[in-house]
């Protein structure tokens, strides 16, 4: 998805290294963390130790420490078992760490940015937050939070930052570039933090959410969904199941056969205009409605309104549903779509599923 489209719809604007997110997030190929901790031998430090240890739940006892990584930026080591743990990357990397349990001390977001992190409001609560999208990086509040290990798999910025932030700790960096499947990104971060249980537990409970949806909703078998985000006249409508996107792929596992034009609008990027609207004809339509730059009065009635929208088969036959903004006036589904992880599979599940209820495609 295209970040000038994204700034359009989320609570928190996407500034300066947003155009990370537009080539997505980089492969950390295969790294592997320590497991040690020191213990103090007074009682003062024994105290400091107790509250450093509650940042994070026990160690497995699985990762062996220390582990030497040679990253496109450069060598960096993780001498032991880290306990106070900031998140840099925004592609699913504090999604992994919240759902491990461990309170970071930093953040690339706030805490209630996100539907999907309610549940994780108290471990957020004490982090600081660090924008990894400003102009420049904020290295002085991202070491004031003493890390010792920066988890900065999807960040940007690496490249020109590196030799700054490995001064402050260790980071866990991409070994090769490419594409990192969220599930990759879990296993990383659950051997980083000797917490590879719980993140293999993460992703069968994220998968689960997945097929469980799919064997409770037989009638999508085969049917094909037009998903699309209505933005208003002036951003215009993308659609979002495009060929090869991970919201086809979801869609595909809940049942749904590819739309018949995933491929001629993925060419596209999913940009279609409201004279071609037809290609978006299905089984079934759910319209996320945000309004862009204007309102989603505005936008309703630019799209809804118009001729070839009552034209289309599946609208006279009312089988369309519709996905509105939050409180906020963001459109989080349209992020959690384009980068599904531990937290977000699960919610977004249930925020298709709910948009669909009472849908009758015949």
């Amino acid at each position: 998805m295209n970040p000038s489209i994204l700034t359009t719809i989320f609570s928190r604007p996407l500034r300066g290294r947003a155009t990370g997110y537009g080539v997505a997030c980089v492969l950390l190929a295969s790294l592997a963390l320590t497991a040690c901790s020191g213990g103090g031998e007074d009682g003062d430090e024994s105290g400091s130790d107790a509250a450093e240890d509650s940042l994070l739940p026990a160690a497995d006892g699985d990762t062996t420490y220390p582990l030497t990584y040679d990253t496109p930026y450069g060598e960096t080591t993780i001498p032991e078992r880290p306990e106070r743990v900031a998140v840099l990357g925004g592609l699913g990397e504090l999604e992994v760490v919240l759902g491990l349990g461990v309170s970071p001390v930093a953040t690339p977001w706030e805490s209630a940015d996100w539907p999907w992190w309610a549940e994780h409001a108290d471990q957020l609560a004490d982090a600081e937050v660090v924008d990894p999208w400003a102009d420049a990086l904020p290295i002085e509040s991202l070491a004031a939070t003493e890390p010792d290990l920066i988890v900065a798999l999807s960040y940007a910025g690496l490249e020109d930052d590196w030799d700054a932030l490995t001064t402050i700790a260790p980071v866990l960096a991409p070994e090769s570039e490419g594409e990192l499947p969220w599930q990759e990104t879990t296993e990383i971060i659950g051997d980083a933090l000797d917490l590879r249980t719980e993140a293999d537990q993460l992703v069968v409970d994220a998968e689960a959410a997945v097929t469980e949806t799919a064997a409770e909703h037989p009638e999508y078998e085969g049917q094909t969904l037009g998903l699309v985000m209505n933005r208003g006249e002036e951003a215009g409508l993308e659609f979002l199941n495009t060929a090869g996107s991970s919201t086809e792929e979801l869609l595909t596992q809940l049942g749904f056969a590819p739309h018949p034009n995933a491929g001629a609008l993925a060419a596209a990027d999913g940009e279609i205009a409201l004279e071609n609207f037809q290609m978006v004809e299905a089984d079934r339509l759910l319209i996320a409605r945000h309004g862009g730059s204007g309102t989603i009065e505005d936008a309703v009635h630019w799209l809804e309104d118009s001729e070839i929208y009552g034209s289309l088969d599946v609208v006279q036959r009312d089988a369309v549903g519709f996905i509105d903004p939050d409180e906020s006036g963001g459109l989080p589904i349209a992020w959690s779509l384009s980068y599904p992880n531990v937290l977000t599979l699960p919610w977004t599940v249930d925020q298709l599923t709910e948009a669909m209820a009472g849908i009758d495609p015949q």
